[in-house]
């Protein structure tokens, strides 16, 4: 009815009624605006939309925009659904375990940065976010999505602005090898499974090894061009 798919956020203050400014001109019109203001919180129905990409009846593409997933038409069967043999083709191989390197100080600091985040994110927004957005934000990225996401106004929102997204990614790798992060099927970056909050552990003396972690990263990034992805952003996603 808009001509346009929204990010989560943006669809659950719909959902909830709350959209301001000239959004809302175009999403109250729509049949189902408001429709949950008396049922959910946001927070609620920015989940209930994470347990349908769970299960494939919606989907989050790379622009961070919410649409139907390939399961849409078990519930709407008018629907078009997205093609199956993309989401295939793009589901990312699990990383292998990496050899690792004694760590700095600097960057033993610069992994509790990344822990603080996380938790940030989940306490004032109830959820955690995909490896590429947390990276960006964590790196000062500022858009509407970002804005929207509510990513630009958490404390650690810039915090390792002097690196590239490929030196944090490595750093986040050794979290999630290290057990103190949980990398989901969908991308999402979050505190180990059962935990509410992530910690980080005491004895984490080591970095994965960046020679090997990089050529991991070449290796991956060569396989999304052969399959049609944008090469200028591949640095830029999980």
């Amino acid at each position: 009815m808009t001509g346009s798919y929204y990010g989560r956020t943006k669809l659950a203050k719909a959902l909830a009624g709350e959209v301001s400014g000239k959004a809302a001109e175009m999403l109250s019109v729509v049949d189902g605006y408001g429709c949950l203001s008396t049922r959910c919180t946001q927070d609620e129905i920015v989940a209930m939309i994470l347990d349908l990409e769970d299960r494939g009846v919606l989907r989050t593409g790379k622009d961070y925009l919410t649409k139907p997933g390939p399961q849409i038409q078990e519930l709407l069967p008018d629907v078009v659904a997205s093609d199956p043999t993309r989401r295939k083709r793009n589901k990312k191989a699990a990383w292998p375990t990496l050899p690792t390197v004694p760590a700095s100080v600097s960057e033993i600091e610069i992994m509790r940065a990344i822990i603080e985040f996380v938790n940030e994110e989940i306490r004032a927004i109830g959820h955690g976010f995909g490896c590429g957005k947390t990276i960006n934000a964590l790196r000062g990225r500022e858009s509407i999505v970002f804005e929207e996401a509510g990513l630009t106004v958490l404390e650690g929102h810039g915090k390792l602005k002097d690196l590239s997204y490929r030196q944090i990614r490595r750093f986040v790798q050794t979290l999630i090898q290290a057990g103190a992060l949980r990398l989901g099927q969908y991308g999402t970056i979050s505190p180990p499974e059962g935990a509410e909050m992530a910690v980080m552990p005491d004895d984490l003396d080591w970095v994965v090894d960046r020679d090997e972690f990089n050529r991991i990263m070449d290796r991956r990034n060569k396989e999304r061009v052969i399959v049609g992805d944008d090469p200028k952003a591949l640095d830029d996603q999980p």
